[in-house]
């Protein structure tokens, strides 16, 4: 299966339990996160900072992504070798994308079952809520300035390792 990206609306599921398994997948395997990318020209003064929440599910097992894709009709599933990436004891790895208003979507659905990655997932709905972003439209150094912390205090509560 190759990348293929998907940025049609996903389908909710209104049913209590595909909502807690899919939140007990997210805390289990899942990653929620926030995406931070830096546009404009050289020698601009002032560079704009775009921050998008992300939601990415990996397992060696691809049904699991490929169920994942059928349920919430839509998102990106693919697969990758990380034979080549990693060391030859890694089995493939498959994942699952979703960015945007589908992850704000998904996240709010799910949030009353979520254990191990709530507290990310409400850093992550509480950024959507600071400021907005528009092309071609700069925002302020405040909001900017709020966004970042958020996205640091996301990154730190992904932190993997020893304490």
């Amino acid at each position: 299966m190759g990348y293929k990206k998907n940025t049609e609306p996903i389908t909710i599921p209104d049913d209590v339990a595909t909502l807690a398994y899919i939140a007990g997948i997210i805390d289990g395997e899942g990653h929620v996160g926030i995406a931070r990318n830096t546009s404009g020209k050289a020698g601009k003064k002032r560079k704009t900072v775009c921050h998008t929440i992300r939601l990415t599910v990996s397992n060696t097992d691809a049904r699991l992504l490929l169920w994942f894709q059928k349920i919430l009709a839509g998102g990106s599933a693919y697969g990758f070798d990380y034979k080549t990436r990693m060391s030859k004891e890694h089995k493939e790895c498959w994942q699952f994308h979703i960015a945007g208003n589908n992850c704000e979507r998904l996240l709010i659905a799910v949030l009353p079952y979520l254990i191990v990655k709530k507290e990310q997932a409400l850093l992550c709905l509480g950024l959507r809520k600071v400021g907005e972003y528009r092309q071609g439209h700069t925002p302020s150094q405040n909001v900017v300035d709020i966004r970042e912390k958020i996205c640091q205090r996301v990154n730190t509560l992904n932190k993997t390792g020893v304490v």
